[in-house]
């Protein structure tokens, strides 16, 4: 039997449903979303570009340093966006302190450790 590997892979078009501002990523959006929820096959997760935004902070977390962490600020303070299984190097742009980016992102809000915190879900970075 052949092994497909990557002829089986669908690459299918990054499609940004708004561009907003860090500044906008708050309760009050997330409210918005659980409106338009479930997310699933028909109805997927808004996407969200965030055009020349600047990191305070860039890093590697987890127990074998696999995952991505950048902090911004903003007008209400920081904001953290992640990627799980993805190092800084594995996006499109790596991204660097103090140096603007555009953020493609899931807006959601984690519960972590009994933590509420709203943060961006990084796709990629550009």
């Amino acid at each position: 039997m052949e092994q497909l590997g990557n002829k089986a892979t669908v690459v299918e078009p990054t499609l940004i449903d708004a561009q907003i501002r860090l500044d906008e990523v708050n309760s009050f959006l997330i409210k918005q979303l659980n409106q338009l929820a479930p997310f699933g096959m028909g109805n997927k997760k808004p996407l969200f570009a965030f055009m020349d935004v600047t990191p305070t902070s860039v890093e590697a977390f987890g127990k074998t340093q696999e995952h991505t962490k950048i902090i911004f600020g903003t007008e209400n303070g920081q904001l953290e966006a992640i990627a799980f299984f993805q190092l800084p190097e594995g996006f499109t742009k790596t991204p660097k302190v103090d140096v603007p980016h555009t953020l493609i992102g899931h807006v959601e809000q984690s519960f972590f450790m009994g933590r509420q915190q709203i943060r961006v879900r990084i796709v990629d970075i550009l």
